[in-house]
């Protein structure tokens, strides 16, 4: 015999039973998902504009390869571009017809790649329990962190915000009860908007839409379903799930399953913790002294020891950024011989780093500290690592 309390407001289910053959009272606190899904705008060229701000003076933008030639394909465009037709897997050519004034940059993946690592180093610094996606997109369990969807759209704000304060890019969130509404709800929300897609609102939000809003549903699988008159969600969420594995064998029941809301699937955090932990940091005016730098480095150096300590863990190399407002780029790193956490010796030995390698003539526009060799140590898992 079982006793269900549900406390709908906290988002939380308590159990309570009686165990026959140990004669004990048992109980079990399930709490329901709540599901961040984080997609960052543009991806390609916002890193562009927040690594050389100048670029903000072009409307049209895009990032694409053999600029010079023509010859090229479009990797990502602005929005701005996008309202004239250029997406995506488009010749260099037919944007530039479609939209003449597009200002065309070379890719820079290195860079790509550093951006892509510090967003996952913010997620990181909230919970363990994130899932990367893609260069720009993540998946993130905050079940244990909060317990209504009120206050998981605060705490995604409050991501959004600090992505956005760090590295000046904007992310569009999804906030849903699993993986595949919380993708949906990304697509749906603007830059920095949140968008919740609660269970008891796929009817009226979700069933609406184009099928191709759904993940897996490729331009090939839509016109197989636009031939049997299936052309929204909720057209495939009431279809027959047996028509659709006729026409579209398993990926007929998936479809199904993620348009009613089915989709169980965990955020899978078990490989990803960080292999470096850092922050950089763009300044709004350029630092010309000792002082300003030394004081910024200080700052950064707190919070990777904050960092460092959620996941009680040790690095044995320390890299420094300079980026200077002739964008210029200087990286340099120091090897130890034991581990170091200390905010206190990330603070001295960026300095010394620091001090060593800026010309004093130039001013600085960026400063940035990342941690490597990461060693994680055992330790108890608390309930909510339990969760």
């Amino acid at each position: 015999m079982f006793l269900i309390i549900i406390y709908k407001e906290y988002n939380v289910r308590f159990y309570f039973g009686y165990n026959h053959s140990k004669k004990i009272l048992t109980s079990e606190v399930i709490l329901m998902p709540i599901i961040l899904y984080v997609d960052i705008n543009s991806f390609f060229v916002s890193v562009e504009i927040a690594n050389n701000p100048k670029l903000k003076v072009h409307t049209f933008l895009a990032v694409a390869g053999s600029e010079s030639s023509r010859k090229g394909v479009i990797m990502t465009a602005n929005y701005a571009s996008r309202d004239y037709g250029v997406k995506a897997g488009m010749s260099n050519r037919d944007a530039l017809q479609l939209c003449p004034n597009l200002k065309l940059i070379p890719p820079n993946m290195d860079l790509y790649k550093e951006y892509s690592n510090k967003v996952m180093d913010i997620l990181f610094s909230y919970t363990h329990k994130v899932e990367k996606r893609s260069i720009d997109e993540a998946c993130i369990d905050i079940s244990g962190l909060v317990f209504d969807y009120d206050n998981g759209k605060f705490l995604a704000l409050k991501i959004i915000n600090e992505i956005k304060k760090t590295l000046d890019i904007s992310v569009s969130v999804g906030l849903s009860f699993n993986k595949s509404m919380a993708k949906l709800g990304s697509d749906l929300a603007g830059p920095l908007e949140v968008f919740l897609i609660a269970k008891e609102s796929i009817e009226t939000i979700v069933w609406p839409l184009p099928v191709k809003y759904l993940m897996g549903a490729g331009p090939k699988t839509c016109k197989k379903l636009r031939n049997v008159d299936i052309n929204t969600i909720g057209d495939l969420a009431n279809t027959d799930i047996l028509l659709l594995k006729t026409i579209l064998k398993k990926q007929g029941e998936a479809l199904y399953n993620c348009a009613n809301g089915l989709d169980a699937s965990p955020v899978n955090h078990v490989q990803t913790l960080p292999k470096s932990i850092g922050n950089s940091k763009t300044v709004s005016s350029d630092m010309t002294t000792i002082e300003e730098c030394e004081e910024l480095l200080k700052s950064i150096a707190i919070s990777i020891e904050q960092r460092l300590l959620k996941y009680q863990a040790t690095a044995t190399t320390i890299s420094i950024v300079i980026r200077t407002n002739d964008f210029n780029t200087i990286t340099r790193q120091k090897t130890f011989e034991g581990p170091i956490s200390s905010g206190d010796t990330i603070y001295k030995e960026a300095c010394l780093l620091f001090k060593e390698n800026w010309k004093t003539e130039i001013p600085v526009r960026l400063l940035g500290i990342s941690m490597s060799g990461i060693e994680y140590f055992k330790r108890q898992l608390s309930f909510m690592d339990m969760i």
